[in-house]
């Protein structure tokens, strides 16, 4: 047997006896350590390492608020017009009839193109939002530029043919190329976003990472005001704010509208 300080200890175990302070200090050091990783990692976690929300960044302080009202989801109704998706995984819908959404079709030629430039091309938008525009709404807008002046039915007609579409890649495209752009707008103040109220806006205007578009459908109808159109729009692309910084992307989307060209 061996003695140390009164304590009996048995051959076996010596090294719990003499080295027995150097042991119990490492063990309490390694103790207080542990403790106060967990207390920093609390600390970090509900106060002092909070991250920003990503699309904090992509939005800005100024507009963060309107944005967090904004919805973004689906019933999982399909109108007969009406535009639905994926926006990052997550199904997004906008339906003719829910919510007071209505069509907006805008069809028309020698629309400037461009802020402050002289230029003209013929466009056309069609699209789907509120009237009155209320605050918090997202707003779908499917912009088709011709390349340059036509007449309204020839431009039309080049724009909706059953088969493969294409994007537009900038603005200064859009005088002379044919193609879409998708607008999605967000309002930040009841009013309209084509006449100064503040919006959030994501467009196609960025570099695009295996994006389409394609027409799938076109049935026209000649009435007694002009013709009918019917098309079904199938998509998928990159969108981006205002300053071309990524934000979500749009999967299996889906674009169904009607609009009458008046003879």
């Amino acid at each position: 047997m061996y003695h140390w300080r009164g304590l009996q200890t048995h051959p076996g175990v010596l090294w719990c006896n003499q080295p027995f302070s150097q042991f119990t200090l490492y063990r309490y050091v390694k103790k207080c350590f542990f403790y106060l990783f967990g207390l920093f990692f609390l600390f970090c976690l509900f106060i002092g390492c909070k991250k920003e929300h990503p699309d904090k960044v992509v939005i800005g302080e100024d507009r963060w608020s309107c944005y967090q009202e904004t919805e973004f989801a689906c019933s999982g109704l399909r109108a007969d017009v009406h535009f639905s998706g994926k926006l990052n995984g997550n199904e997004f819908c906008l339906n003719e009839g829910e919510k007071e959404y209505e069509r907006y079709n805008v069809v028309g030629s020698n629309i400037v193109t461009g802020g402050g430039s002289t230029q003209k091309a013929s466009a056309f938008v069609l699209g789907l939002h509120r009237i009155p525009r209320i605050y918090s709404y997202p707003y779908i807008y499917l912009w088709y530029y011709a390349g340059g002046s036509f007449p309204l039915h020839e431009v039309v007609d080049s724009a909706f043919q059953v088969g493969k579409l294409r994007w537009i890649k900038d603005l200064e495209s859009s005088f002379t190329e044919r193609g879409f752009k998708l607008d999605m707008i967000l309002l930040c103040s009841d009013g309209d976003p084509f006449n100064g109220s503040p919006t959030i806006s994501f467009d196609t205007y960025g570099p695009q990472k295996n994006a389409y578009i394609r027409c799938t459908r076109v049935e026209k109808t000649d009435t007694k005001e002009g013709t009918l159109y019917k098309v079904t729009l199938q998509m998928g692309c990159d969108l981006f704010n205002e300053s071309h910084i990524f934000w979500r992307t749009l999967t299996d989307g889906e674009y169904t509208q009607e609009f009458l060209i008046k003879k």
